[in-house]
């Protein structure tokens, strides 16, 4: 499978591994988002983060849904429920709203029923799990894909295309896991026939790190 994308991730060189680049099946993740390990504990923790009446951001220990957050990272068909634990929340400057969050993370749930959820090949974002009772107890517990959820609300705030070699997934993740996942999906998706991606020689150089407005500007005489 081969990339397409400006920015790097810690799984690309899997795609050389074993010569040149099989263009049977393309994975086209331009328009990516890199992301960093403090965006990564944000959006991750984004149901214990809340504004007061005064307009301050607030943290609470108590979430609307599970005792810990969850977050779904889909890769290709797999999808990865990721968990995370001790949370360890720290003010910065409490009045500018500046702050860190820590914690650690792991996978509770891993689910490879041959489905695939959302609309990119990789998608982290917040859901609903349809198995879930709020009364008498709230149960957390997933069976399989078909639990979950993920509307137009969690759309909106969903982070397609991560570049996540700056946050904790290459640690629970290997590289070539993740590549395999996404080759097999889009081997699957497009039937093995080669995809021709129309590149323009802007995007050419885009993809191999240079800058379009800059890199070839002819120097002022």
């Amino acid at each position: 499978m081969q990339i397409i994308d400006k920015n790097k991730d810690y799984y690309d060189y899997c795609q050389f591994e074993y010569g040149p680049v099989d263009k049977t099946a393309t994975y086209d993740r331009r328009g990516s988002k890199v992301i960093t390990e403090e965006d990564f504990f944000r959006y991750c923790y984004k149901d214990r983060l809340y504004y007061d009446k005064n307009d301050n951001l607030r943290y609470s220990n108590y979430s609307y849904s599970c005792s810990e957050p969850l977050v779904l990272l889909e890769v290709g068909n797999i999808q990865n429920i990721l968990k995370l634990s001790n949370c360890d929340f720290k003010w910065i400057n409490q009045e500018n709203n500046e702050f860190t969050i820590r914690g650690d993370i792991s996978i509770l749930y891993k689910f490879d029923n041959g489905v695939h959820i959302c609309r990119e090949a990789v998608t982290l974002t917040h859901f609903k799990n349809k198995r879930e009772f709020r009364w008498p107890y709230r149960v957390c517990e997933l069976k399989s894909a078909q639990d979950i959820e993920v509307n137009e609300n969690h759309y909106e705030h969903a982070i397609e295309n991560p570049v996540l070699r700056d946050t904790p997934i290459p640690a629970i993740i290997p590289a070539r896991d993740f590549y395999i996942a996404l080759d097999n999906y889009f081997r699957s998706a497009y039937n093995d026939k080669t995809i021709d991606i129309n590149n323009s020689d802007i995007d050419k150089a885009i993809n191999h790190g240079f800058d379009k407005k800059t890199s070839f500007r002819h120097p002022i005489k």
